[in-house]
């Protein structure tokens, strides 16, 4: 079982739209090469058949991107691996200096996409921190956790994975989600800690959930940065390996 996503943040698209426009970028470092204008349709066409095994990597990188899949870095270091190369290529021809300018421009932007991009996967709403095929409690900590619905109805849950900005809950049963937005209540020690966050991906029982800035009452309770704080103070560490994709 994989990871089910409900909402995508806007690194991964971003890395999406960079992919995509790694072939405009490439067929205009071959206009260079070849000396005819970047707008002519004609010569894009030409250049699209030329490059379809470029292409279907291509898309098989924006699936696995998309979905959040472990295949997805092969596929996205193997296309900019391809990209490079043909610049590259165009750049020993003719000993362009400009094509070698936007070579390594391109190499920079690349690195620079992959490292948010990779950051961005790290998120916690991506790793559950347990698998379904786990005999055992899902988190050795027991951190209980209330997740109230829009229309008021409460579900019991435990926590077993979290960051500074996101959580992923996992209840006993099967429930019942009709609302995206909720409200998470943890009881520690007599002390009350509330907030409000966003449902975007799914594992089994649990889901990952990405937390919404709000302004907190201090007289009534706090919020999870003061929550993440305690825990961290106690030595309570997450399970950063429980990643399932």
């Amino acid at each position: 079982m994989t990871v089910k996503l409900y909402k995508r943040g806007p690194i991964i698209y971003n890395f999406i739209f960079f992919l995509c426009l790694s072939v405009c970028y490439l067929y205009i470092v071959s206009a260079l090469n070849y000396g005819h204008s970047a707008l002519n349709l004609e010569k894009f066409k030409i250049f699209l058949i030329s490059q379809r095994p470029t292409l279907l990597i291509l898309f098989c990188s924006l699936i696995s991107v998309f979905w959040i899949k472990k295949i997805s870095k092969f596929f996205v270091i193997l296309f900019m691996l391809i990209i490079t190369f043909f610049c590259f290529r165009y750049f020993y021809i003719k000993f362009d200096k400009i094509i070698l300018v936007l070579t390594f421009a391109y190499i920079i932007l690349a690195f620079y996409f992959y490292i948010l991009w990779n950051l961005e996967l790290q998120d916690v709403v991506y790793c559950p921190g347990y698998s379904t095929m786990d005999i055992t409690k899902k988190s050795y900590y027991r951190l209980d956790v209330e997740m109230e619905l829009q229309n008021g109805i409460i579900w019991d849950g435990y926590i077993t994975n979290w960051d500074k900005n996101n959580i992923f809950v996992v209840f006993e049963k099967e429930i019942e989600i009709i609302s995206d937005v909720v409200e998470l209540h943890i009881n520690f020690e007599n002390h009350k800690f509330r907030q409000k966050g966003q449902i975007v991906s799914n594992y089994g029982t649990g889901y990952g959930i990405k937390f919404i800035s709000m302004k907190q009452h201090l007289n009534k309770y706090w919020g999870w940065k003061d929550f993440y704080t305690i825990i961290k103070d106690r030595g309570y560490t997450p399970n950063i390996s429980g990643c399932v994709r």
